[in-house]
């Protein structure tokens, strides 16, 4: 006998898969399912007053995730992103509730892969272009803390890489778990956080998040100095024990493994900056500001290597992880495959 979860996710299921063909609040045009999580499904659409293709992200109201408190999560997610104007995040065109009763986010389409899903492909990336990807996403994240959000889940999956022509612009997706922060908004989140739970991946969730003390924007720079490791290694800069420590918050100390270890060709320099952003107390780690004009230093030092052309299937579907997923190119459209990101 099927519970009343397993119900609500065949009839959420049974839905989304009736939205192909339809049109959301009279104005978008809805295509296949690029997509699906927790929070809801991902959608290809296009904007029929305006002429431009657009991801479409339909709330999922299924039991654990029904109530008002969930709904303005979700909402939030559009909240944050739509005040971070930067190049290298996500934009958020548009937010609501259609007349029909779907409530929807509306974001740009990204062509292209995950950092996650380089990494599975090709392993650890050549040092340049690490130390670039680093820098932008750095970037994003002054930007971000500059405006009073916190991201919180930075991590490979979080981290596109979309193709404009022969450009690979570094793209910070998914603000579904973001943060304002300060005292203008912090009567706002507090609400939307649930009371002893964090929510991250501990790979790379700063140690102050799982405790519960006082973080700021550089508990997203230890994130980010985790990502650093692994796109410079290829593995986590944690043993499977620290992972668990981590995760459970009952160490008060923890120092990564030597990286240099894993690739000794890594600069001296560029190995004690990613020791720093990975210090177990925020007040020892540097700013987002202070990383990215770090990492425009080391760039500067080290050769650039030719970006290598990817060649991908248009008729398969790929899912790397849970985040989101491939679509082969539709059959009326000639630009590629579409990766969407957002889903949760």
């Amino acid at each position: 006998m099927q519970t009343a979860h397993e119900q609500a996710n065949r009839v959420f299921a049974a839905y989304a898969h009736s939205l192909p063909g339809s049109v959301l609040d009279g104005k978008y045009q809805i295509y296949e399912q690029l997509g699906s999580g927790g929070f809801g499904v991902v959608l290809r659409g296009h904007h029929l007053m305006l002429d431009y293709p657009v991801a479409i992200k339909v709330f999922r109201p299924v039991p654990g995730n029904d109530s008002a408190l969930e709904l303005q999560r979700f909402f939030l997610e559009g909240a944050t992103t739509a005040r971070l104007t930067h190049p290298n995040a996500v934009r958020v065109h548009d937010s609501g509730v259609s007349v029909e009763g779907v409530a929807f986010l509306v974001m740009e389409l990204l062509r292209g892969w995950s950092l996650a899903n380089e990494l599975t492909a090709d392993g650890p990336l050549p040092l340049h272009r690490a130390v670039t990807v680093a820098r932008r996403v750095a970037e994003v994240l002054a930007a971000a803390h500059e405006a009073g959000i916190l991201h919180r889940d930075i991590k490979p999956d979080n981290v596109f890489l979309h193709h404009e022509g022969d450009e690979e612009v570094v793209k910070v997706v998914d603000f579904g778990i973001a943060k304002f922060f300060g005292e203008q908004h912090s009567a706002e989140t507090s609400r939307l956080t649930k009371t002893g739970r964090y929510v991250g991946t501990p790979a790379f969730v700063a140690p102050e998040r799982v405790t519960g003390d006082v973080t700021d924007g550089r508990s997203d720079v230890f994130s980010l100095g985790a990502v650093l490791y692994e796109i410079l290694t290829g593995v986590s800069p944690w043993t499977e024990e620290q992972l668990r420590d981590i995760a459970s918050g009952a160490s008060r100390h923890l120092r990564p493994r030597p990286l240099r270890k894993f690739r000794p060709e890594v600069p001296l320099e560029l190995e004690e900056l990613v020791n720093k952003t990975l210090a177990w107390k925020l007040a020892d780690r540097p700013t987002a500001v202070e990383l990215a004009g770090t990492l425009m230093g080391i760039a500067c030092q080290l050769p650039v290597e030719p970006l290598k052309v990817k060649v991908r299937l248009t008729d398969q579907a790929l899912l790397p992880n849970v985040k989101g997923s491939y679509a082969g190119r539709p059959k009326d459209d000639d630009t590629g495959d579409f990766w969407l990101s957002g889903i949760q």
